[in-house]
């Protein structure tokens, strides 16, 4: 007997990692494998050329799923025809990128990160993303530059926000000093004679402290009046207190000149 047999190509399978980036970033390293070899054939062997595997995804590319292809080797002696996995047509993963928030505020004596007060300091290119509303919460109520320790109710705006999330993020505000104001009880008294007791309170407390809770010293009024001092107006001026952790500036009130 005689006759022939036709061999056709087996097939090679371009098998992708699964790959996951946060948009923004660049691509990871692409990697993979090729499967389908037989008889104790490897991809030395059977092929020529040099393994890549590549994606169209660039670091603009929107959160989503996307192809990581096999490419770069040829079959020796055409034995073998080259397939992508289906897995591939999504093997990389962009996620949203968790946002960086930044923001000033005056100090109120509490932890509280409004959404009106922070800004997204970490857009990719010319995105557009807000913090739109929502509080997050501070590691510390007092002055300085404070950690958020807690996105809480916060929720992102903006043409680009699909690309980014507050989960996972960060940031901190700066909280600058209140301000506390001397005002001085109005006074009267005659041509030479002495001053009379020079007395007053301090506004701008906030949060329900008072002057025992935030601050330490003796609060004090006094006047650069003599007896001898012609008649007009002097000024009164309140002194003698410092706020604790520095959380309060001091200020005269404006009728304390007079």
């Amino acid at each position: 007997g005689s006759g022939s047999v036709t061999i056709t190509a087996g097939t090679l399978t371009y098998v992708a990692d699964a790959k996951t980036r946060v948009y923004g970033a660049g691509n990871p390293a692409l990697t993979g494998t090729v499967t389908g070899f037989v008889n104790s054939e490897t991809q030395a062997s059977a092929t020529t050329g040099t393994l890549a595997f590549s994606s169209p995804a660039t670091s603009a590319s929107a959160v989503g799923s996307y192809a990581i292809t096999g490419s770069g080797l040829t079959a020796n002696s055409g034995n073998y025809v080259f397939a992508q996995h289906a897995n591939n047509a999504s093997a990389l993963s962009v996620t949203a990128l968790p946002v960086v928030m930044s923001g000033t505020r005056v100090y109120d004596g509490t932890t509280a990160a409004a959404a009106s007060i922070l800004t997204v300091s970490n857009p990719v290119g010319s995105d557009v993303v807000t913090v739109a509303s929502g509080s997050g919460t501070l590691a510390s109520a007092a002055v300085g530059s404070r950690a958020i320790s807690s996105v809480g109710t916060l929720v992102l705006g903006g043409a680009a926000a699909a690309n980014y999330t507050v989960t996972g993020g960060s940031g901190s505000v700066t909280i600058t000093a209140g301000t506390l104001t001397y005002v001085a009880d109005a006074k009267t008294r005659v041509y030479g004679a002495g001053n009379p007791a020079l007395t007053g309170t301090v506004t701008g407390f906030v949060n329900s402290e008072t002057q025992a809770s935030a601050t330490t010293g003796t609060l004090t009024f006094t006047s650069t009046a003599t007896s001898a001092s012609a008649v007009g107006s002097y000024a009164i001026t309140g002194s003698g207190l410092t706020a604790n952790s520095g959380n309060y500036v001091f200020a005269q009130h404006a009728n304390n000149a007079t």
